[in-house]
């Protein structure tokens, strides 16, 4: 990542324009940080897959069946063009993700932003070829909303803005492994999904929050904001290669 990618996200109207110089640099070393622990778990992928084929390949008896996994091997692992592909990929989430803390300090950062707009909702914005859940009803992202100690009201996924189910979200609570470890979308790779605003009126017809009860933004701490946690973040190999 640049020097300048929070300035460049600020101008770009992505980040707030009244971070302070220290945030600015707290949350630009917090990205940094967090760059390096994508592309760190994008190469142990490619070792990891180079040996498991390896393995595979010296068990082998059949001279064809070998050349196969080697051919194989090279294409997928070895080759520059693939390392490169997975390398840009890696750039890509730490892009979008870099994207999603700004939509985060964006909708926390004020206490007018807050009081106006207390929720949020997880809602599709983008299509997916093949979205989450439709192979197994269990990883779409509502049952994710309820692994993760979440309740779907009328369907909908949406909770205050301060409610700890957007952490778990990130961290995969309920067993996913392929979260991105952060309080804000997208929460996993190629995630179609964001989260969105919701108004104080709705919020009380909805009833997350009284007519007049004050509500809390989420707790920001821009040394921190970005990160993998320790049981989440599997790169998925397929989608690398």
């Amino acid at each position: 990542m640049s020097a300048t990618t929070i300035q460049a996200l600020q101008k770009a109207g992505k980040l707030p324009s009244g971070l302070s110089d220290k945030q600015a640099a707290l949350l630009q070393r917090s990205l940094d940080r967090y760059s390096g622990q994508v592309s760190d778990k994008v190469l142990t992928a490619i070792l990891d897959d180079f040996r498991d084929k390896l393995k595979t390949a010296t068990t082998m008896t059949d001279v064809n069946d070998m050349r196969g996994i080697m051919a194989d091997l090279q294409a997928n692992i070895g080759g520059s063009e693939s390392l490169a592909k997975r390398l840009e990929w890696s750039l890509r989430v730490s892009q979008e993700v870099a994207a999603g803390a700004g939509t985060y300090l964006n909708q926390n950062l004020t206490a007018e932003a807050v009081d106006e707009y207390p929720a949020l909702e997880l809602k599709r914005i983008y299509s997916r070829d093949v979205p989450r859940g439709t192979k197994d009803p269990e990883d779409s992202w509502p049952a994710r909303w309820e692994a993760a100690g979440g309740e779907l009201i009328d369907g909908r996924m949406v909770a205050l803005k301060d409610d700890p189910i957007w952490q778990a979200l990130g961290d995969g609570d309920g067993g996913y492994d392929d979260t991105l470890g952060n309080p804000f979308a997208p929460f996993a790779f190629n995630s179609g999904y964001e989260t969105l605003d919701v108004s104080r009126k709705e919020s009380v017809s909805l009833g997350l929050i009284g007519e007049n009860e004050h509500a809390d933004p989420a707790p920001i701490d821009f040394g921190t904001l970005l990160k993998i946690s320790n049981r989440s973040f599997r790169v998925p190999v397929k989608i690398l290669s």
